[in-house]
């Protein structure tokens, strides 16, 4: 038995952050269920038992990414709050996430 079919919190995680790297990949253009799951590596079924349609499956993805970007900024803030980031530093810092399509 796979870790995903004991942890079906993990599995629901696992769809939602394939969904994600596809919305990144495509810009959103051809997530499907079939395609989440098989970049997932889960059944089908697993992506219409834990998200009901297609735009719910596309709002958790959104979500994730929303998350991730936050989390980014946050420890940027935090550098700076800590006094430990130089301006060349920072320039640097906010180069790099600007130039991060993802």
């Amino acid at each position: 038995m796979t870790k995903a079919r004991r942890d079906p919190e993990g599995r629901r995680r696992m769809i939602v952050e394939a969904a994600a790297e596809l919305l990144i990949e495509d810009e959103g253009a051809e997530l499907t269920h079939r395609r989440a799951a098989e970049r997932a590596g889960v059944p089908l079924g697993a992506t219409t038992y834990y998200f009901s349609s297609l735009d719910e499956l596309r709002e958790e993805a959104l979500k994730h990414l929303a998350e991730r970007v936050e989390a980014d900024l946050r420890e940027t803030a935090a550098e700076l709050a800590a006094g430990r980031c130089e301006p060349e530093r920072l320039a640097e810092m906010l180069h790099a996430y600007m130039s991060d399509r993802d």
